[in-house]
């Protein structure tokens, strides 16, 4: 079977270093199409909302908290 997991590491433009991970659902029809799209989508957010004053990014090493200010 064909591996459907996908990720990236980059670091976005506030300094942030952004590593995410997805499961591909194994055997789901698509599912390296859907996890692929998902970390590209996920990381264009990220830097997108990095520097705008309006947002604030926390996290704990694991996980990425995105909050409205």
């Amino acid at each position: 079977t064909q591996n459907q997991d996908a990720f990236t590491v980059r670091t976005l433009s506030d300094g942030h270093v952004l590593a995410v991970v997805c499961d591909g659902m194994g055997g789901a029809r698509a599912g390296n199409v859907a996890s692929s799209m998902t970390v590209e989508l996920f990381g264009q957010k990220l830097e997108n909302l990095s520097g705008d004053t309006n947002y604030r990014i926390g996290h704990n090493n694991h996980l990425v908290c995105i909050s409205r200010i």
